[in-house]
């Protein structure tokens, strides 16, 4: 026998209920790897930057080389650390992570491919990163029912169009400041708010 509609109504119900809640709890999860890879991005654009200015024979490839690779190698040992003895994880606390693990990703192949291949350098690598540092933020916004991590999407969004008609040197140290204001402090507010969750218990980001 057909359920009643009104068990189905309940149904849904009680599935929004948990969405909301688990964005909630998505909302305290650790932002470390949020952190360090934002570390890694303000790290290569101002030693780039700077090697570019002080005409210093450095290989700037080898370092965004050396500082993703450390990244990588931070990130895939942290997941094996918290495998098996974190706390259950929600959706919504999974689905951030896979998102963001998926930016990575994409900045990793458009960032190295893209150079070496010849179809991204300059602004346009910085144009694509923005774009890419836009999405996951306009969806980290809509997970977590925050209008101001959108409204960072939008500025990502802006200044990735920025960075394609802007290609001058200047533009590392742009990166560097846009990564800062619109990905580091967003990301320390995340950490405290993990911190002083349930006495700041280990949840996976």
């Amino acid at each position: 026998m057909a359920e009643p509609p009104s068990s189905f109504a309940g149904e849904e119900l009680a599935f929004i209920r948990k969405v909301i809640l688990d964005s909630r709890r998505a909302a305290a999860v650790d932002a470390t790897p949020f952190l360090v890879w934002s570390g890694v991005a303000v790290s290569g654009a101002l030693l780039e930057y700077a090697a570019s200015w002080g005409d210093v024979p450095v290989p700037r490839v080898g370092i965004w080389l050396a500082l993703i690779a450390g990244a990588w190698a931070y990130t895939l040992w942290e997941r094996g650390r918290r495998r098996g003895t974190a706390p259950a994880t929600t959706l919504a606390e999974r689905t951030l992570t896979a998102l963001w693990v998926g930016c990575w990703i994409g900045m990793t192949l458009l960032g190295f491919v893209g150079y070496f291949s010849g179809y991204l350098s300059g602004g346009g690598i910085f144009g694509a990163f923005a774009a890419v540092l836009g999405i996951g933020m306009f969806v980290t916004g809509l997970l977590l029912g925050e209008t101001s991590v959108r409204v960072l999407a939008a500025a990502w969004w802006f200044a990735s169009v920025a960075f394609f008609f802007w290609t001058g040197p200047h533009a590392l140290a742009l990166f560097a400041m846009l990564i800062v204001v619109l990905h580091v402090i967003p990301g320390v507010v995340l950490q405290r708010r993990w911190k002083s969750h349930d006495g700041g218990e280990p949840g996976r980001a």
